[in-house]
């Protein structure tokens, strides 16, 4: 599986970065990566892909996501107008699963998931399957999983069945592999970094914290 952010330079809009849940003002976050987009152009910095962090998607009052579809004032166009329009592959954050997840059959989707406490773990081979195909469809080139081991203790069974958090982790990874959509994780245990070794689609692991101007763990990146 091809990694686009591992052969190009890219930008990000993660925790630290200028437009971290800050879009310009009156401005929609397309209208905002638009004019990094034309002044990339302008310098000449060669951009490829662009990273969208969690400010992008719908959210539950529990904080973990409830649709991974763009919120209101982020893409009124949809992802794939703006990836069409910029020329720019699509690194795509996700966290972990809210219980109020609108794709779970309990909730009125159409999706096998577990359900417990505030959050919710995929159990359904074809809902990964259908995010990777509709994300693909819209640009996407890196589906970066985040809070890996918050969704992980998030619930008792990934403690105590011997394997649904694998079953998890190996369900995303193959239908990734499948749609040619290479993974990244964050926050991961070393649990998680040694089950990819099994998955094509795993390209990249980020073990340090989110990046912040100043104070001592500026630089303790990796």
């Amino acid at each position: 599986v091809q990694d686009l952010t591992l052969d190009w330079l890219g930008y990000d809009t993660d925790n630290g970065a200028f437009y971290y849940y800050n879009p310009e003002p009156n401005k929609t976050y397309a209208e905002t990566l638009l004019d990094v987009k034309a002044y990339a152009d302008r310098v000449q910095l060669p951009y490829h892909p662009v990273q969208l962090d969690s400010w992008w998607y719908i959210k539950a009052a529990d904080g973990g996501t409830k649709t991974w579809a763009p919120a209101p004032n982020t893409f009124p166009d949809g992802l794939g107008s703006f990836s069409n329009e910029t020329g720019w592959r699509l690194t795509a954050h996700n966290r972990m699963w809210s219980s109020t997840v609108t794709y779970a059959k309990q909730n009125g989707g159409r999706f096998g998931v577990y359900k417990e406490g505030k959050e919710a773990v995929p159990t359904d081979p074809e809902f990964w399957d259908w995010l990777m195909r509709s994300g693909k469809e819209w640009g996407l080139s890196v589906y970066e999983q985040d809070w890996l081991f918050t969704e992980f203790v998030g619930s008792r069974a990934t403690l105590s069945s011997a394997t649904l958090a694998r079953d998890w982790l190996l369900q995303m990874g193959r239908a990734a592999e499948d749609h040619q959509v290479a993974i990244q994780y964050c926050m991961l245990w070393p649990r998680m970094a040694l089950l990819s070794v099994e998955l094509a689609a795993v390209t990249s692991a980020r073990a340090s914290t989110d990046y912040k101007a100043g104070g001592n763990d500026q630089w303790k990146m990796g």
